[in-house]
C-alpha cells in the first residue's frame, strides 16, 4: 500500500523521510539516529541477516525483528534502536523544559521499548 507500480507513494515519503540504501555503510560512517527500520527483501535467512546488522550496529544498539510494521505484514524487517535514546528521558526533558510536573502527564505505549516511560 506504500507503492504504486514500484514507486513510493507520497505517504511513504512522509513516513520514511530518509531512505538509506546501505544501512551497514551508514552505521559505519557514524551517522546518528535514534531508531530506524531495516528491510532486506532478498534475505533467505533473516535471522542471520539480523545478526550481521547487530554486528554492524555494535554496542549500544538493539536489533529486533518487526513482523507488523505496516498493514499486510512486514517481511524481513527489523528495528535498530539506540539504547541511549528513549521516550522516558525525552518526556522527562520535555516536562522540565515546559515546567510541567511529570505526575500531570499521560503517556501511552504499545511496545517493550515504552516500558520505562510508563513506570
Amino acid at each position: 500500500w506504500l507503492r504504486t507500480k514500484g514507486e513510493p507513494k507520497d505517504v511513504t515519503r512522509k513516513l520514511f523521510a530518509h531512505v538509506v540504501p546501505d544501512v551497514v555503510e551508514a552505521l559505519g560512517t557514524g551517522r546518528r539516529c535514534a531508531k530506524c527500520y531495516v528491510t532486506v527483501e532478498s534475505s533467505m535467512d533473516f535471522a542471520a541477516t539480523m545478526k550481521q546488522i547487530e554486528e554492524a550496529a555494535g554496542e549500544g544498539w538493539s536489533v529486533r525483528q518487526i513482523k507488523q510494521l505496516l498493514p499486510g505484514g512486514t517481511t524481513n524487517t527489523c528495528e535498530v534502536q539506540s539504547d541511549r535514546v528513549n521516550k522516558a528521558d525525552g518526556l522527562a526533558a520535555l516536562c522540565k523544559a515546559l515546567s510541567i510536573p511529570p505526575e500531570q502527564v499521560w503517556a501511552f505505549g504499545d511496545d517493550a521499548n515504552d516500558a520505562r516511560m510508563l513506570q
